[in-house]
């Protein structure tokens, strides 16, 4: 079992627990001012059945049975999300989409406007740049800051301080980002830190790397733990914190595969909320994502998702533990931008059946288990050309399976190891899959089911996740998102704002009523030649 699963704390439980549905109704605001502190967490992909599945295993995890409804509800089961009073739900189309992206969702969340698929910060003929509620707290002389446990130039946290044509537009992403002037930045690193491309968007800068734009910025940048962790009692004004191990993309590990002691997103937003706190009389605003909840979710990976769920809901906890302190004053939002992988409760092969505690079999992330298979194909010597018939599922890969997924390949039925032998050839030895091929018109193309099978990943990977899934009785229906409404939960100054069905714009309509900003959203800064 993962370390970080024996001790899933529930930070903020007794005051959190102490709302009651009475909450719900519309309270007069109580300053004219606004809230003071707010504090936004975005968990992208997530939505209510992630929510749900992440406490039922909570429930397997502390020995409960999650099958019985006296112990599923079970108080140390809840998510601190779960604990906030106002509830609602929204919509997140794009303008051309119904099934939207991060980048028309994040602009959705932090504008208040719809725009195409892919785009950040704009309107849908490129020509008007939006401002961001972010952008608006700072023009409050808030303080602002931006966590994510992935890149901090991905589309979710670009579209509070960046306006670009393309979310793919890194350089330029971090150009902005640099010249934003907020206050802290953490979590993960930079798309192309590496590159020599700023220069051309940042002439200012003397040098061509990352580090140098920020710092000519005012920045001071840290990615040592020793030096991050430093913050908390020493909190610093425009500093950004990248945690000095990143995996693909520049991201912070998955939960899962976080080192012991590691910093971790819940942690990262304890200091992101010192920093911005300290020597701060005006206030401040602070959006935090829970970027790879998205990416465990396009991969099918039942404990990659959970696990980063868990860490998202603590840095909730991080949040309500700050707003115990300033109750009059705070506003938490918690939401997710879409969902991601069409993940439910329930599989055809179990029925009405779930086993949440097989869950706990799992060791690694999708992605860290990929490493490991690259490894093994490294030292394995295969036939030339590959032959399928001959080049099976050996002793060393049975042991890495149960030690990474509990399942024992020798008991499983000739059916189950059939798709774990195809997949191995696959993923071997590039062999071709069998059956007949995709539909013309699926995404993949007509001459190959790839898709429809691993959606692109490693192929005996996503064998392994949907097996396993299986087991669990959950099933996925899509390597990417799908278009189902989202839950929201909200606690503190304003909250009743939050109840009800609206669409995503409306969230960041009503954070900047709760701010009393002086703009209506979505509010032009700029319109293009």
């Amino acid at each position: 079992m993962n370390k970080f699963f024996q001790t899933c704390a529930i930070a903020g439980l007794t005051a959190a627990a102490a709302f009651t549905a009475t909450s719900l109704e519309a309270r007069p605001s109580r300053a004219t001012t606004g809230a003071k502190y707010i504090i936004f967490l975005i968990g992208d992909g997530m939505s209510s059945v992630q929510v749900q599945a992440t406490e039922a295993f909570l429930a397997a995890n502390n020995g409960l049975d999650p099958n019985v409804a006296t112990e599923m509800d079970n108080a140390e089961n809840l998510l601190n999300m779960n604990l906030l009073p106002v509830r609602g739900i929204n919509t997140t189309y794009a303008s051309n989409r119904f099934i939207t992206d991060s980048a028309a969702a994040g602009t959705a969340l932090a504008t208040g406007s719809k725009t195409n698929y892919g785009v950040i910060g704009k309107d849908t003929s490129l020509t008007q740049s939006y401002m961001s509620i972010a952008e608006m707290a700072q023009e409050k002389n808030y303080k602002v800051g931006i966590v994510s446990s992935v890149s901090l130039d991905h589309a979710t946290p670009g579209a509070f301080y960046a306006n670009v044509d393309s979310r793919n537009s890194y350089e330029l992403i971090a150009v902005q980002a640099a010249q934003s002037g907020f206050n802290f930045f953490g979590g993960g690193g930079w798309r192309r830190a590496s590159n020599n491309a700023y220069p051309a968007a940042f002439p200012a800068m003397s040098g061509n790397t990352l580090t140098e734009m920020f710092t000519l910025a005012g920045y001071s940048m840290l990615n040592d733990e020793t030096s991050i962790r430093a913050l908390k009692s020493a909190p610093q004004d425009m500093v950004v914190c990248t945690v000095p191990v990143l995996q693909s993309s520049d991201a912070m590990p998955y939960e899962i595969d976080r080192a012991p002691g590691a910093i971790s997103l819940a942690e990262m937003t304890e200091i992101a909320i010192d920093c911005l706190y300290a020597n701060n009389t005006t206030g401040f605003f602070l959006m935090v994502e829970g970027g790879k909840i998205d990416w465990a979710c396009h991969a099918n990976d039942p404990m990659g998702t959970i696990g980063d769920m868990v860490d998202f809901d603590n840095a909730v906890g991080k949040a309500i533990e700050f707003y115990n302190q300033h109750p009059d004053e705070t506003l938490i939002v918690v939401t997710g931008d879409h969902e991601t992988g069409g993940l439910t409760i329930g599989f055809s092969g179990t029925g009405y059946e779930t086993s949440f505690a097989n869950l706990l079999n799992q060791a690694s992330s999708y992605e860290a288990f990929g490493a490991v298979l690259a490894a093994y194909k490294t030292n394995r010597s295969f036939s030339d050309p590959y032959d399928p018939v001959s080049e099976n599922i050996d002793s060393a890969m049975k042991t890495q399976i149960v030690d990474s997924f509990g399942i024992d390949y020798d008991s499983l039925s000739a059916y189950r190891q059939q798709r774990l032998e195809d997949a191995f050839d696959r993923s071997m030895g590039g062999v071709p899959l069998t059956g007949t091929s995709a539909p013309s018109g699926y995404v993949g193309g007509s001459t190959t089911i790839d898709s429809l099978n691993y959606g692109g990943y490693d192929a005996l990977t996503m064998e392994l996740c949907h097996q396993f899934s299986q087991d669990t009785g959950l099933g996925w229906t899509s390597y990417a998102h799908t278009a189902v409404p989202i839950p929201v939960m909200a606690m503190g100054f304003d909250d009743y704002r939050f109840a009800g069905f609206y669409d995503n714009t409306d969230i960041a309509k009503s954070i900047a009523a709760a701010m009393r900003v002086s703009h209506d959203l979505p509010h032009v800064v700029a319109v293009e030649d």
